[in-house]
């Protein structure tokens, strides 16, 4: 419409000024009246910080449902870098550092110029090119790379301008603080967090002070649990602040990681990261000069996202119950004599007809909540034992999944079945055993045997049996069984595992011997297998030839709990068995446990109606100082077997030493089974 008249024209200009003039008027009033104070404090700090909030961890459960990992709320200091004097930040630094260490608040301290009682300087670099290039990376010339340790801590003194008011302690607590800034100038806009999982009384002192405290910021944050401690540590793993390595790693990727962030590092805490760390939220806080935190911009906040959680195949009671059996059993060979070597040994229970696994234990042991804020150098030292070697006792690392080790007694029911299937014995077949074989008299039995065919070999485990029986199989079917039943290679478990070894033409660098084929007849020579390995060929062997893929994981859920995983069970290859002949082979393994070596440990047990197969093994380390790994491996029940167990001892000496731990487990089986009531699952105490 266009308006010719001149006078209405001008009443319509004024209504249009008059309207323009009211918003202005309303956007000013708002402003100032009903969100001043607001926007004053934004004006008169001029700094507005987007914050990153983790986002709790997902929970883990263990098959009933008891958790195994969860989060609690802790309190946590952050610092972040003020542009202001050296003598202002290093007094807010000293009094911070005074602070967390009258509260013995555990700090990271990576200054590598160290202080004695008696202020005697020293470096704690590992060899001479961490030296060269930390020098380097704080300026240092060529002329002052020969510093010493004490020129090195006057150079940074100066640097960070410390007055003489401060002694040398002092001013290192000032210095480590300062490193940490520079160590993350990369990312200097990002706090640093200087101590986690603070105590309250921590809180309360900080906040007294916060005056006087530049940058510092007391934020809550979730920490990672562990209810029932030591209890399945090595399978549930730990998890910890993530290191620069890891954040290099994943600052790409979609989780937004922060370097405050927590990230899993070993066990299912690490093999389900991704499902389990959930999505960090933001926050846009208003910080004061100091740069605390004064409120947040809620308007502009984005809550973080919980992660999903896991439900493992595991049983609380009959994980506690496993091993509560292995450690008494290591105390007492430790304490009565009987094998005051064996610190360390592995036992895993495999459900046979899925592949599931319902415990696994390591020992020694830790406590994974050790790892969920900042540990100490004292408790990383006893943990981290520098050790590559097997046999010994090595508390972070998982005996059932990474220890691998020959066999001995336990690989004659394989070596049983691969004879019968490619006919090189029968159920009628004997061989004559006087003590040595026949073909290398120098392989020898542990006793004299006569005319014995399979069954009376498996029980009475006769070395002249198995050698004769490679002897005339040769190795390459030995090897072939070896792999159907999954030995020598990963098993495909969610968690780190070690493929172990397996005697063959292919593992040896010289020319294959016939002595080398006896040897790896009764499980020694080259092959080297993991309890897992061991458990899980039982299984194959129990279940008739389904040769499944272990697993931890049965289910998924998110954080609303709905189910968006649920394992099936995966069959790698089917062995093939002959009834009979298993029948033979399981014949040879009831006697064991009725007749033979072990019967007196399964006194009592009800074999009519239950049953057991089971076969030990003493095995040979190769080193005359070292001594014999004691091995048990069982099914069970009899007639329609549940449940596969191996038991290793390293340096258990003898295998009636493992076999006691294989009946403990067997009855705990049973006796949680009965008591089970699938409708009433009960709480569990830590």
């Amino acid at each position: 419409m266009i308006i010719r008249n001149e006078k209405l024209r001008y009443i319509f200009l004024k209504i249009l000024i008059v309207i323009i003039g009211g918003i202005f008027i309303f956007r000013l009033a708002d402003l100032q009246l009903i969100n001043g104070e607001k926007y004053r404090k934004i004006a008169d700090n001029n700094m507005v910080k987007e914050v990153e909030t983790e986002a709790p961890r997902g929970m883990i459960y263990s098959s009933d449902m008891q958790i195994l990992a969860s989060n609690r709320i802790g309190y946590a200091v952050d610092l972040s870098y003020m542009n202001v004097e050296d003598s202002v930040l290093n007094a807010s630094l000293l009094n911070l550092s005074d602070i967390l260490l009258r509260h013995a608040e555990k700090t990271e301290d990576t200054l590598p110029i160290v202080i004695d009682g008696e202020e005697n300087f020293a470096f704690s670099f590992k060899d001479a090119d961490s030296e060269a290039n930390w020098k380097k990376n704080h300026g240092f010339t060529t002329e002052q790379m020969g510093f010493s340790p004490r020129e090195c801590f006057d150079f940074l003194r100066l640097e960070y301008g410390l007055a003489t008011e401060y002694n040398i302690h002092q001013a290192r607590q000032i210095i480590v603080f300062r490193e940490r800034f520079r160590d993350q100038s990369f990312s200097s806009w990002d706090p640093i967090r200087v101590a986690n999982d603070i105590k309250r009384d921590t809180v309360y002192e900080i906040d007294a002070n916060k005056e006087s405290l530049i940058g510092v910021a007391i934020v809550d944050e979730p920490v990672r649990s562990y209810p029932f401690g030591t209890t399945a540590a090595h399978l549930l793993g730990y998890a910890g602040k993530i290191n620069a390595e890891e954040y290099a790693k994943e600052s790409n990727s979609d989780k937004n990681y922060s370097l405050n962030s927590t990230i899993g590092k070993t066990g299912l805490e690490v093999a389900f990261e991704k499902d389990l760390r959930g999505e960090s939220g933001k926050e846009m806080t208003v910080i004061d000069y100091q740069g605390r935190p004064q409120y947040d911009i809620m308007d502009t906040s984005v809550p973080a996202v919980p992660g999903n959680s896991i439900v493992t195949t595991v049983d609380l009671k009959f994980q506690q119950a496993v091993e509560k059996a292995l450690g008494d059993q290591l105390n007492y060979l430790q304490s009565s004599g009987a094998a005051p070597k064996a610190a360390s040994g592995a036992a895993v229970v495999i459900d046979v007809k899925t592949g599931a696994v319902l415990a696994m234990v390591s020992l020694p042991s830790y406590d994974p909540n050790l790892f969920t804020t900042t540990i100490s150098d004292d408790v990383w030292n006893s943990l981290n034992v520098p050790s590559d070697d097997p046999l010994y006792p090595r508390p972070l690392y998982n005996n059932s999944t990474l220890t691998a080790l020959q066999p001995g007694s336990t690989f004659k029911p394989l070596m049983a079945i691969a004879g019968l299937q490619t006919g090189t014995i029968t159920e009628d077949s004997t061989y004559y055993c006087n003590g040595s074989d026949p073909h290398i008299p120098a392989f020898t039995c542990l006793g004299y045997h006569g005319n014995t065919g399979v069954v009376n070999a498996l029980r009475d485990s006769c070395n002249v049996f198995f050698y004769e029986t490679g002897y005339n199989m040769g190795i390459d079917s030995i090897v072939d069984y070896s792999q159907q039943f999954g030995l020598g290679n990963p098993t495909g478990i969610e968690i780190y595992e070690t493929a172990g070894a397996l005697g063959g033409r292919d593992n040896k660098t010289d020319e294959w011997s016939d002595a080398d084929t006896l040897n790896t007849s009764i499980g020694q020579g080259g092959s080297s297998f993991t309890p897992l390995q061991m458990a899980n060929y039982i299984a194959t062997l129990a279940n008739g030839g389904n040769h499944y893929q272990p697993y931890l994981v049965q289910k998924i859920l998110n954080n609303k709990e709905k189910v968006v995983f649920d394992h099936e069970p995966k069959i790698l290859n089917k062995v093939n068995i002959d009834p009979d002949k298993l029948d033979l082979v399981k014949l040879g393994m009831k006697k064991v446990a009725t007749d033979g070596f072990i019967a007196s440990d399964f006194y009592g047990f009800d074999h009519k109606n239950i049953g057991i197969g089971a076969k030990t093994g003493t095995a040979e380390y190769g080193d005359s100082s070292v001594e014999n790994t004691s091995w048990f491996v069982g099914f069970t029940p009899y007639e329609a077997p549940e449940i596969a167990v191996s038991v290793m001892i390293i340096q258990g000496e003898t295998s009636s030493n493992a076999a006691p731990v294989g009946r403990e487990i067997v009855d705990a089986y049973y006796a949680l089974k009965s008591a089970d009531d699938s409708s009433n699952v009960t709480e569990v105490t830590p």
